[in-house]
């Protein structure tokens, strides 16, 4: 067995130096450095590893104990820690340099007798770890732990950040994730060098951080009835949050908490209605989406004695300068109506409300500067007028941003429209609910911070920008992983690597070859699927070509494809050309990296409809709401053939659109269906109302019903506010095995 590792590390190490002379031996380091230049050779770890650090440079030990862990893990050797102010022995050597200009900044060299990594600070030595954990071979993360083998290609790194804020947001109000999940999201961000966990701990769906002063914030607030009448919530008591904290910390991590006010409040209202501006409060927790009405109400003074015990608990746990108050959405209906609001108006002399909101927030940014804190909020907080000190952090595109710097505020970028990691990843037919328009991983990754309109003269107010993820539909740390993989990379790119190192083919081979650490450490990555078809039922009125888009392509993928309802494989035929299609077929595509990892299949339905035979109607109402009444007219009567969404409508007014039609079904026993809308909607089957959803525009829908059809054939209805929504319509079958599938035009008859 010895004889065959020792002939396995030459080997390797031969091949190592052979690629070197060739010039082909690459960093596949995410995010790019500064400056890579590659060397010939290779540095072999031997067992056991040796860590060198100073004995007076106390704070290296807890990176050089960080770094023996992952080593342990990937190789299986043993490591020892060691100081000595020697640096000449074979090893791994972290130590500080005043010389390095940059706080975050980090050198790292390997050579074939050492492993140097130094920083200005400790923060920039471990950032010099993470790129070191990039660079073990894949034939070590691929191989099964303890596997001893490890030889690190000869490099030089210099490198630092461009922005000093790199952060990602996670929502735990929406869905709650447990301890465990929020320490290996941690890790995410440290992975990829990011140094900021926005913790989003309170809003309208549950109250998530406990605070001794005020219990039935968790005891009520943080639990909610689902619709199946089961509860549902948790919270995090303030050990686990210190736990947490220490976690982050230990990682450069920041952990900026998050108390939403005065909107997004309905759970904390619900605790203590006393609070509210109407009488009685709320009369449940949500446990839907969307804006809601009751909010805090500042024409009390016992509201802000609230926030003050409130902040004074959150600011002795965070040890963040910051503490993000929200500020976002706050509906102003309740305030019109509340006799102490507009007491509080006319005495202040405020304009109106959005004046009344300035007014709430000054008020909240004296309480934090009275506890050595700062003020965040999202850019709603600009409305009314800016508190003195605030930090606005940009959501609705870049324009609160630009308006914020402009008056010489710090800004925090995270446009909705770019780095929310909730939106869905490509065509909405063919993603899993989700938030739209579609974030690519291209569009994520040619995002920039600093925006042109601005003069250079403000850009310095902008910090950086962090990436959001909102789990209203987002139940579970796998899916939570899904939408995070590859994208995550791609942002962490945006606010490390500098602006003229932008290369997004470069980016696609160093992601595709850091797709094994994501594998080794099992967290759920997306392969970018095939696009081109927007549609998954596509009626063929005509022959017609059609043709799968590679998103991969300069990074060598294929697309693989079948024409005959099988899955496709490694021996399936590679898309090259135009797809000619003349009848009913199943197109699945699926696309092949290496012939190592694939994406999940794409499937598209081709049918040539039978116009004597099938079809349905959609009726187009103007000014109209669900449900229709039965004496409205439409203004327009449309022949389609599939429920279809992207509907042409003459109108720009309020508008409902009714399929009716008739399903031919093959069987008469209990039948298991679904319903996936972007916007309200009701669905009939023969008369009886199976589905009643009315929900907030931009709010996505997903239900469940059985039915027990008596002969083989459903009448349907379904009204559907097509002018909120108008791209996710989607009725179908789930098999016994759990297989969704959208109804098939064919299945439609007259």
């Amino acid at each position: 067995m010895k004889k065959y590792l020792i002939f396995t590390v030459i080997s390797v190490v031969t091949l190592l130096m052979t690629d070197c002379k060739k010039g082909k031996m690459k960093t596949f380091i995410i995010p790019q450095p500064v400056k890579v230049v590659n060397s010939s050779g290779a540095f072999i770890l031997s067992d056991p590893v040796k860590i060198f650090i100073s004995p007076s440079d106390s704070g290296l030990k807890r990176n050089a104990e960080f770094l023996a862990e992952k080593i342990k893990i990937f190789s299986g050797y043993d490591v020892n820690i060691i100081k000595s102010p020697v640096d000449t022995e074979k090893g791994i050597h972290l130590k500080f340099d005043k010389n390095i200009l940059f706080r975050e900044g980090y050198h790292l060299k390997i050579d074939s007798q050492n492993i140097n990594i130094s920083g200005q600070t400790a923060a920039g030595i471990f950032y010099g770890i993470q790129s070191l954990l990039q660079l073990f071979p894949q034939v070590l993360h691929n191989s099964e732990k303890g596997n001893k083998l490890c030889a690190i290609s000869c490099v030089e790194i210099t490198d630092y950040p461009r922005f000093s804020w790199r952060g990602m947001h996670l929502d735990v109000c929406r869905h709650f994730f447990e301890v465990d999940f929020i320490n290996k999201y941690i890790d995410f961000l440290a992975s990829y060098k990011m140094n900021v966990f926005h913790w989003h701990l309170t809003d309208d769906q549950g109250w998530r951080i406990e605070i001794k002063k005020y219990p039935k914030l968790t005891e009520v607030g943080a639990w909610r009835i689902e619709e199946d009448g089961k509860k549902y919530g948790g919270f995090y008591t303030q050990e686990q949050i210190k736990e947490i904290i220490k976690y982050a910390a230990d990682r450069y991590i920041t952990v900026l908490p998050e108390v939403e006010m005065p909107g997004h409040a309905t759970a904390l209202l619900y605790a203590y209605p006393e609070l509210a501006c109407t009488d009685s409060g709320p009369k449940t927790i949500p446990n839907s989406w969307g804006i809601f009405y009751d909010v805090m109400n500042p024409g009390k003074e016992e509201t802000f004695a609230f926030i003050d015990d409130v902040l004074t608990e959150v600011s002795r746990l965070f040890p963040c300068p910051y503490i993000h108050i929200g500020g976002d959405e706050c509906p102003k209906e309740q305030w019109k109506k509340s006799i102490l609001c507009q007491e509080t108006i006319r005495k202040n002399k405020l304009k109106d409300e959005l004046e009344l909101q300035g007014y709430f927030i000054k008020r909240v940014e004296k309480i934090l500067v009275s506890k050595g804190k700062k003020l965040i909020g999202w850019d709603e907080i600009l409305e009314g007028g800016l508190a003195p000190e605030a930090t606005v952090m940009s959501w609705r595109g870049n324009k609160g941003g630009i308006e914020s710097a402009n008056q010489e505020h710090d800004v925090v970028m995270a446009p909705s429209n770019f780095v929310y990691l909730n939106n869905i990843q490509g065509d909405a037919e063919y993603e899993p609910l989700g938030h739209t328009p579609a974030n690519t991983l291209e569009k994520v990754y040619y995002y920039d911070p600093v925006p042109e309109q601005l003069p250079p003269e403000n850009r310095k107010y902008i910090l950086g920008g962090e990436g959001c993820l909102w789990t209203e539909y987002i139940p579970s740390p796998d899916i939570a992983e899904y939408m995070l993989f590859p994208r995550l990379m791609a942002l962490a790119e945006v606010y490390w690597s500098p602006s003229d190192k932008k290369d997004y083919d470069s980016f696609l081979k160093r992601m595709i070859y850091n797709f094994s650490n994501l594998k080794v450490q099992d967290i759920n990555f997306r392969i970018p699927k095939p696009t081109g078809l927007k549609l998954k039922n596509i009626i063929l009125e005509k022959p017609g070509n059609f043709n799968p888009e590679n998103p991969l392509k300069s990074s060598g993928a294929i697309i693989r494809y079948t024409t005959d309802g099988s899955e496709p494989r490694l021996n399936s035929v590679i898309y090259k050309i135009p797809l000619k299609i003349y009848d009913n077929k199943i197109l699945k595509t699926k696309l092949y990296l290496n012939d190592q990892y694939s994406s999940e299949t794409l499937i598209a339905f081709f049918y040539k409809p039978d116009t004597s035979k099938n079809g349905l109607y959609c009726n187009i109402y103007e000014n109209a709401e669900i449900p229709v009444p039965a004496e409205a007219k439409p203004f327009q009567i449309l022949k389609v053939y599939d429920i279809d969404p992207h509907i042409p409508y003459k109108t720009d007014k309020v508008v409902v659109a009714k399929y009716i039609a008739r399903l031919r079904v093959q069987t008469i026993n209990e039948m298991t269906f679904y319903l996936k809308a972007d916007a309200s909607v009701r669905l009939y089957f023969n008369s009886s109302l199976m589905v009643k959803k009315e929900v907030q525009p931009g709010v996505k829908t997903y239900s469940e019903f059985k039915f027990h059809p008596q002969n083989n054939f459903i009448d349907i209805i379904i009204e559907y506010k097509i002018s909120e929504g108008g791209e996710m319509l989607e009725l179908g079958t789930i098999s016994k095995s759990g297989n969704r599938e959208p109804l098939s035009p064919s299945a439609f008859v007259k």
